[in-house]
């Protein structure tokens, strides 16, 4: 059987503004290679040269779209628990028809016709 995926790689295409503004007088965020090598060394990832530069180029771009994301006014927005308003999905319990005791031991390896036997864990 074969699988398909339905999702697609997102690409982050931040755009370049020259009028770039500090978020609560922090500096600009942008990353050095040094840094995104430490992170690679941090989360055992060998990249080779080209993958380094390749990885810093993506990182700042995800970096540049989350300083565009702090930039809007949130301040008459609620929080979210959820992005979705989705409630309890799960189905009611109600009782119904269970094993019997006999059918439940049937195929314990060890058991004395009430409860199942185990190897002691914690001593005898």
């Amino acid at each position: 059987m074969q699988r398909t995926c339905r999702f697609r790689p997102v690409v982050f295409r931040t755009p370049v503004r020259s009028d770039k503004v500090p978020l609560n007088g922090a500096t600009d965020m942008s990353l050095s290679r040094e840094q995104v090598e430490k992170v690679s060394v941090l989360a055992r990832l060998k990249l080779s040269p080209a993958e380094l530069e390749t990885m810093t180029a993506q990182l700042a771009q995800i970096v540049g779209y989350v300083e565009l994301l702090g930039e809007l006014d949130t301040e008459n927005v609620e929080p979210l628990a959820h992005a979705l308003d989705i409630r309890n999905v799960f189905r009611d319990d109600t009782v119904g028809p269970s094993l019997t005791r006999d059918a439940a031991l049937s195929n314990a390896p060890d058991h004395d016709g009430q409860y199942y036997h185990v190897p002691a864990v914690l001593g005898e």
